[in-house]
């Protein structure tokens, strides 16, 4: 709170009065980071230009428009002091997977892609990325936070493109 509060030429105190806690402006973050997200995937899912496998790639790399002014090594940290919060990150990893998968099923029937589980696929990439902030593990890799998603990503679906 004294870092953002420097960051906007404010008080703590006015911050404050702003936001209740550091919980709610955290729960701010994350819902920011979550429209964001949302907002870039509609765009895809729309774009007819792109082919399955191309839709797939962008869905599962988007980061939030603002993604350089966060600190994703704090997930770390999130998930040691307030695990709640934690527990909702890894909740929204997890929802809204249907139209992906309707993408991913379409890229299977059309033999774009094999006949996997889709929720096997879905279990390893979402612990692939929650293990990147395990002990800052993309700063060890010295890749950013995109790269690294990019780089996962690459791993997975050139292991099921045909």
């Amino acid at each position: 709170m004294f870092e953002l509060s420097n960051q906007l030429g404010i008080s703590k105190k006015t911050l404050y009065e702003i936001v209740r806690s550091k919980e709610d402006l955290i729960m701010e973050i994350i819902e920011a980071s979550r429209k964001s997200i949302k907002e870039q995937q509609a765009v895809i899912y729309n774009d007819q230009s792109l082919s399955n496998i191309q839709k797939l790639r962008s869905l599962l790399t988007v980061v939030p428009v603002f993604h350089m002014a966060f600190n994703y090594n704090r997930l770390e940290e999130l998930k040691k002091r307030y695990p709640a919060i934690y527990e909702r990150v890894v909740f929204l990893f997890e929802s809204d997977w249907d139209r992906t998968f309707g993408i991913m099923q379409t890229a299977i029937d059309s033999k774009e892609m094999k006949t996997i589980n889709l929720s096997l696929f879905k279990k390893i990439y979402i612990n692939a990325v929650t293990a990147l902030h395990d002990d800052f593990t993309f700063e060890k890799l010295n890749l950013t936070y995109k790269q690294a998603l990019e780089e996962i990503i690459s791993i997975l679906l050139e292991g099921i493109i045909l």
